[in-house]
């Protein structure tokens, strides 16, 4: 909604100013409408800011990435189970039930951290909540060396499960963040850059046209100088447009946090690999652990840039 009132309210104000340009019906109809939208885009401003959608957004997105790193989080705190239920049938199904009661628990817990507004991971500075099924990073070293024993008991089935983690988990949040970080128009570092160009150059318009129109009423072309200043004003009214864009879209923060989630999952991505051609379990584990921390550092560095925004 707020960018369907930015654009709505901008556009709807250079083309007031456009219309004056026109004669006739012609401008009568291109100033109502024009009329029309900058109503529309203030009625979207202030309802984007009484309903609670931006909330709801918010929280819809930080309860999905949470209960995709919990199923992850299920399989390695239970890993010696959720390996041997790959080649054992009879074991596939005590597998699933136990992690549907582990996904349902999660889902529960993290209901009720959204009526909290996400408060205690606001204040979790030390990321001791990284782990769905447990609290504090003390009890993830557990976990891991738990995870670790199991592995030994059957290295070849733990491979297997191991290999299938690496390319679900590890694998899916490189591809994601390589793609985040591309410069197009569907990412915030392509955004970014488009917007901060346009946003530069209709600015930059406007004292231009001033001074165009300056010159014209010093010359006596009163037509030319009216036509001018109309543009000036709509260029000053687009500019505004892609600025507000610019700001409220928070690009630059999502950019950042893609730019610095990129590096930390190629480190545990080369890491892994490592500990792969070494044939150590032990060490591909570890990454395995080391990824989750990454992400919820990522999951809420997402909360941190967004929960005051007022602008989507």
């Amino acid at each position: 909604l707020g960018t369907w009132a930015a654009i709505l309210g901008g556009g709807g104000s250079a083309g007031v100013a456009l219309g004056s340009l026109l004669n006739g019906p012609l401008q009568g109809g291109f100033i109502a409408i024009s009329i029309c939208a900058v109503t529309l885009g203030v009625f979207l401003a202030i309802t984007h800011q009484v309903l609670p959608g931006r909330h709801k957004w918010l929280s819809s997105r930080l309860t999905a990435e949470r209960l995709r790193a919990g199923y992850f989080h299920v399989t390695l705190d239970h890993f010696g189970l959720a390996a041997r239920a790959i080649s054992e049938t009879a074991l596939h199904n005590d597998w699933k039930i136990l992690r549907a009661a582990k996904l349902e628990e999660m889902s529960h817990r993290l209901e009720e951290e959204r009526k909290g507004a996400w408060i205690k991971w606001l204040d979790d500075g030390d990321l001791e909540r990284t782990w769905m099924p447990s609290q504090t990073l003390l009890d993830l070293k557990k976990r891991s060396q738990l995870a670790i024993q199991a592995a030994l008991v059957n290295p070849a089935e733990a491979q297997v499960l191991i290999d299938r983690l690496h390319v679900q988990r590890i694998e899916v949040q490189y591809s994601f963040s390589t793609r985040a970080t591309v410069e197009t128009l569907f990412t915030p570092s392509g955004r970014t850059k488009v917007l901060s160009i346009l946003s530069m150059l209709t600015i930059a318009a406007v004292p231009m046209l001033g001074l165009l129109a300056s010159v014209a009423l010093l010359q006596g072309r009163s037509e030319d100088a009216k036509a001018l200043i109309a543009l000036g004003g709509a260029a000053a009214a687009i500019g505004l447009i892609f600025k507000l864009l610019d700001q409220g879209l928070s690009d630059h923060k999502d950019n950042q946090r893609y730019l610095d989630y990129k590096r930390r999952v190629e480190h545990v991505r080369k890491a892994f690999e490592k500990a792969r051609r070494g044939e150590d379990l032990e060490g591909q584990i570890r990454t395995l652990f080391d990824l989750e921390h990454h992400a919820y550092w990522e999951t809420r560095q997402f909360l941190l840039d967004h929960r005051t925004d007022n602008f989507l």
